[in-house]
């Protein structure tokens, strides 16, 4: 008995300590943001009740109507009706974790409403203009110039309106647009001034970023930003960026990936959470991956920062890890 106990304990440690405390498994089912309330996905309810919360760093559900709560694990076992002990077996068989079973249960529709604060987000407009000295020098610091970017159809906004209402944009910020052609979506980016003004766009998570964009591939480098797969272009790279950081992202795009018939390396960051997310990819499909070295930690996380600090080292980086 409490060899059971222990050995069951230490499966769900495992699983919360891979899954960045159980958020992705919340994101991987779901369409769920950290503090807003949506509606209940396993009964029907009037006014939105349910929201997601964090707590030491750990992912937790509440429904407020029922005064119920649990873990992203409780999460699962609702969501698809199932046991706890179920529950935990599928979500070890979906992310790759550990041994896990394959639990045979029925595609789950979800209904839920966006909430109404993501709703002004869903109409992005923007008025390109040419980059002036400093807009140039933010992403000539990464070797790249305004000419490329516009090939890879990044710019510099002039205005912005969400949802047909114009945006301000004070003088000392950066403003930049990543426009995602097939969608005819837009990512913002403003660097300065508020920081809960950094990212806003209407583009869907399962998004491949610059996948229209490639033509012959034999060799392919999935990256976890726009600005990491920039600089693996700059070499020649084939390369596609995820809109959303988690293995749902690929899970979504499987099918592509395995009809390109390339080696496919998976680039996720050097932390713990992009390591994470690059294992548990790389282990479910039998990938590659590729890290800038640890010892440049903690000031070079990722392509993008290495490229702009030392481009002839990542350049010879790439070339002994086989990506070049």
């Amino acid at each position: 008995m409490v060899k059971g106990t222990i050995e069951e304990r230490t499966s769900v440690d495992e699983i919360i300590s891979k899954t960045n405390g159980g958020w992705d498994i919340f994101k991987y089912y779901s369409p769920v943001n950290v503090g807003k309330t949506m509606h209940v996905p396993w009964r029907k309810d009037v006014s939105r009740s349910f929201g997601v919360f964090c707590k030491n760093g750990v992912y937790f559900w509440k429904d407020l109507a029922q005064e119920q709560a649990g873990s992203s694990i409780h999460f699962v076992s609702k969501l698809f009706n199932i046991s706890y002990t179920d529950a935990i077996e599928k979500i070890k068989w979906d992310f790759n974790i550990g041994q896990g079973k394959n639990i045979n249960t029925s595609p789950v529709q979800i209904v839920w409403n966006k909430p109404e604060e993501d709703a002004e987000y869903r109409h992005i407009a923007f008025t390109p203009c040419p980059f002036d000295e400093k807009h140039a020098a933010y992403w000539n610091a990464y070797h790249l110039s305004e000419d490329y970017l516009k090939k890879w159809d990044v710019y510099r906004i002039k205005t912005l309106s969400i949802n047909r209402k114009r945006v301000f944009l004070p003088e000392e910020t950066l403003n930049f647009a990543y426009y995602h052609s097939p969608s005819k979506c837009v990512k913002i980016l403003r660097i300065g001034g508020e920081k809960t003004f950094k990212w806003k766009n209407n583009v869907s998570g399962d998004v491949l970023w610059f996948k229209e964009k490639l033509e012959e591939c034999n060799k392919l480098v999935i990256s976890k930003s726009v600005k990491d797969s920039l600089c693996l272009s700059l070499f020649g790279i084939n390369t596609v960026a995820v809109q959303s950081e988690s293995i749902s992202c690929i899970d979504k795009n499987a099918e592509w990936f395995q009809n390109l018939s390339c080696p496919i390396f998976v680039n996720m960051g050097t932390d713990k959470q992009g390591k994470g997310v690059s294992n548990a990819i790389t282990k479910k499909y039998k990938w590659k991956h590729y890290n800038t070295p640890d010892s440049l930690l903690p000031e070079v996380n990722d392509v993008a920062e290495w490229c702009k600090t030392d481009i002839k080292a990542l350049e010879e980086h790439l070339k002994l890890k086989k990506v070049l």
